[in-house]
């Protein structure tokens, strides 16, 4: 079919086939190869893509995949004190289920780096299957209700949890994702095609200022990787 393979081929394959999942065409997605042992020995393989295995909630299964260590269950003492919307000292808070797979407040800046640099490696054939699912377009922002949040006006397509911005002018296309908690505010971009990513973390939560800092990132990117 494919005389030399790119990315962008396997890429825009994936999307079709995460799309026709989605719109219930489907039930399930199968990726069917040759794996080479030697030259005498080959094996056809199937691996299911869709549905994803169910994921353990505390983000085990899915640390693993990545390479990363499991999410701890217990808070490292803090190295830095965050402040509320009023100017104090926030508590910390409870975090929800919902928000223990990224690791949040649990997570080390060696555990960014190395996360960052999992998402970035796009041509690296370990754990491409698990990256083209995660960086794949779920839903187009074209015909949706406005997005309401940090980067939100700015998404064209929502992926597992990214706001996918495509293209502008000279910035290249980009995956984000913004948090807070407990006086805490983080914004990361990924360029995943430009192999650049940028991590904010501030100790203060100012909507506002966040606004501006997450314009400025986006500016950032567009310098260091322009199309």
């Amino acid at each position: 079919l494919f005389q030399t393979l790119k990315f962008a081929d396997a890429q825009s394959i994936a999307e079709a086939a995460i799309l026709t999942f989605v719109n219930g065409e489907v039930d399930s997605v199968y990726l069917v190869y040759n794996e080479f042992r030697s030259v005498m020995t080959q094996r056809v393989v199937v691996e299911r893509l869709l549905p994803i295995p169910r994921l353990d909630m505390k983000g085990r299964q899915l640390n693993v995949i990545r390479g990363l260590p499991p999410a701890l269950t217990a808070q490292t003492p803090r190295a830095m004190t965050g402040l509320d919307l009023d100017g104090k000292e926030a508590p910390l808070w409870e975090t929800p289920t919902a928000m223990d797979p990224s690791g949040n407040v649990f997570t080390t800046g060696d555990d960014m780096v190395k996360w960052m640099r999992w998402h970035l490696a796009v041509d690296d054939a370990a754990g491409a299957e698990v990256r083209m699912i995660d960086h794949a377009p779920y839903r187009w922002h074209d015909g949706l209700k406005a997005a309401v949040g940090v980067g939100g006006e700015k998404m064209d397509g929502l992926g597992l949890g990214w706001i996918i911005s495509m293209a502008r002018e000279k910035r290249p296309v980009i995956l984000t994702k913004s948090g807070g908690i407990a006086g805490f505010m983080t914004y990361v971009v990924l360029a995943p095609t430009r192999g650049v990513g940028v991590f904010v973390a501030v100790n203060r939560l100012n909507f506002p200022m966040f606004e501006g800092l997450t314009s400025a990132v986006h500016d950032l990117v567009a310098d260091l990787a322009p199309r």
